[in-house]
């Protein structure tokens, strides 16, 4: 980060210790002490991370806000090539970065897309380095890396700290273009991302969870009475996998008590009603916008990241 060829007098990094143990708190103080650090007493997830910095950058006026994940590497123009995108297409309000797969000359993400059933993707995977874009704007940006203009906040509102993790930044360009706002990858901003699929059960509650609760608060429901046989038929197969996990936990005593465990059943019993209350505060959130009660104020020219 520090060799990025974009001015340092013009941003300023926030780096957020979400539930860090003291002694990473103390090395990462070593090692960035450039950096304004913001300490959070618990594990408030990707959302509930970057929300707490977001809130210090929109109070004090800078122009774009950027996410970048810890388990990532990025070119010396990677901040660079954003900024000049962000600066070059004012019709496009999110930008995400191209986005290659840590040690490889691979593709991770140009872009992602958003599948009628609700399941986001990474656009392009595992394709060559030299593969275009070929989409001037994507469905959605990956959070891995990813540039928001302070706009967009103003108006939908920060990232849903109840996700947690997983579905977050779909979630959040999904709400962003039903109000207009556009999503695009910058070519020339490179980062390299140490990704890679675990399977485990709090990932794939979550990915079920999220997704469905995405699809009930943001879909037209005419769309969802259309392919509402084909949801069902992916439901019944999900839905399946994670009945035959709780099946299996009553089998195993240890595992039915493991407070991992016990959460998830406590939070998929909640999905229900957080789904309904989703779609009514968005609801609520474009009317308020319509009526003219959000408005837009002027950003400097600061970025942060």
């Amino acid at each position: 980060m520090k060799a990025q060829s974009y001015p340092a007098s013009l941003t300023t990094v926030f780096l957020v210790h979400n539930g860090s143990a003291a002694a990473q708190r103390q090395q990462a103080a070593q090692l960035a002490p450039e950096a304004r650090h913001l300490t959070l007493a618990r594990n408030r997830g990707w959302t509930g991370g970057n929300n707490a910095a977001i809130r210090v950058a929109l109070s004090e006026a800078f122009a774009y806000v950027v996410m970048l994940n810890v388990d990532t590497v990025v070119d010396r123009g990677w901040l660079s090539g954003l900024v000049q995108a962000a600066d070059e297409h004012p019709t496009i309000h999110i930008w995400q970065s191209r986005i290659l797969l840590h040690g490889t000359t691979k593709i991770n993400s140009l872009g992602n897309r958003i599948h009628y059933l609700g399941f986001g993707y990474c656009h392009g995977y595992g394709q060559p380095q030299t593969t275009s874009s070929s989409a001037a704007m994507v469905d959605y940006a990956s959070g891995a890396a990813m540039l928001v203009k302070r706009e967009v906040f103003e108006t939908i509102g920060l990232f849903r700290e109840d996700y947690m993790s997983y579905y977050d930044d779909m979630e959040f360009c999904w709400r962003a273009r039903l109000v207009g706002y556009n999503v695009g990858v910058a070519d020339a901003s490179l980062c390299y991302h140490k990704y890679t699929f675990r399977k485990s059960p709090t990932r794939l509650y979550y990915l079920q969870r999220n997704r469905l609760m995405t699809l009930f608060s943001l879909e037209r429901w005419g769309t969802l009475l259309m392919t509402l046989p084909c949801l069902l038929v992916a439901e019944g197969v999900l839905t399946g996998t994670v009945g035959r996990l709780f099946a299996l936990a009553e089998n195993y005593p240890d595992l039915k008590a493991n407070q991992n465990m016990m959460q998830l059943s406590e939070e998929l019993r909640s999905t229900e009603n957080k789904v309904a209350f989703a779609r009514q505060a968005f609801n609520d959130g474009v009317t308020l916008r319509k009526k003219g009660s959000m408005p837009l104020p002027p950003g400097s020219r600061q970025t942060m990241r």
